[in-house]
């Protein structure tokens, strides 16, 4: 089972695509970008590139990875979130993260 969270951009980023999206290279998860070196709270991106910082990360969550949204690669991206085999069922599972996007 995996969930997907949508973020809509605040405008139109015309070259962003699913390799142009990652985690932060300290991040540890599942598609980091070693050029993604801010932080949580100073989120930065190399030019051309979104950058996802997680700060908050519950311990049902077992594995984050990153991909553009089908419909419309430059207004929205998408995280998605698999929980842990090991959590209890029940558990909410909590992602808070920031994020930042230069145009190139």
């Amino acid at each position: 089972m995996v969930d997907q969270i949508s973020i809509d951009l605040p405008g139109i980023a015309p070259d962003l695509n699913s390799s142009l999206v990652n985690f932060s290279s300290s991040s540890g998860f599942q598609d980091a970008d070693a050029t993604c070196n801010g932080t949580a709270s100073a989120p930065s991106a190399p030019p051309g590139k979104l950058c996802i910082y997680p700060y908050s990360v519950s311990n049902d969550i077992d594995r984050l990875n990153t991909a553009a949204y089908t419909g419309r690669l430059d207004t929205s991206f998408n995280v998605i979130v698999s929980p842990s085999t090991t959590g209890s069922a029940g558990d909410d599972m909590i992602l808070l993260f920031t994020w930042a996007y230069m145009a190139p």
